[in-house]
């Protein structure tokens, strides 16, 4: 990954990974950066317009999730990528399934309304359920 020469901030490197950072190309925007590192995205701005420094729990994030280097963020210092665990690619697409899904119910509560239902009812009830939305998605 080539990195500009330009970006020589803790700000700078933020928005590098968000907009420039993954090997598939995507950008993400302010929102869904924010989200997945667990902040706002009013924090986010800040951080990458260096109004504030990012927090070693922000950088751990990052750096468990998406595999940058909390050092190279923070100071430009050391490698750009760590070192990837071969099971942390596993790890992230499943981070990445269980964001989707919480995004979808965040946007349909009716459908959170009946998790949460779901959760309360008795195992035997919830199997039963379990039943007949399979039966019901198979037409």
């Amino acid at each position: 990954m080539k990195v500009p020469e330009n970006i020589d901030t803790p700000g700078k490197r933020l928005q590098f990974i968000r907009t420039k950072g993954f090997e598939d190309s995507r950008k993400l925007s302010q929102e869904e950066f924010a989200a997945s590192i667990f902040t706002s995205q009013a924090n986010l701005s800040k951080l990458e317009n260096d109004s504030s420094e990012p927090t070693e729990m922000i950088l751990f994030v990052i750096q468990t999730i998406y595999g940058f280097n909390m050092d190279w963020i923070l100071k430009g210092k050391g490698p750009v990528k760590v070192t990837e665990f071969p099971e942390a690619k596993g790890l992230i697409k499943r981070y990445d399934e269980y964001d989707n899904l919480l995004r979808k119910l965040e946007k349909d509560s009716k459908l959170k309304d009946c998790i949460d239902s779901l959760f309360k009812l008795s195992n035997e009830s919830r199997e039963a359920v379990e039943k007949m939305i399979y039966l019901l998605s198979r037409k």
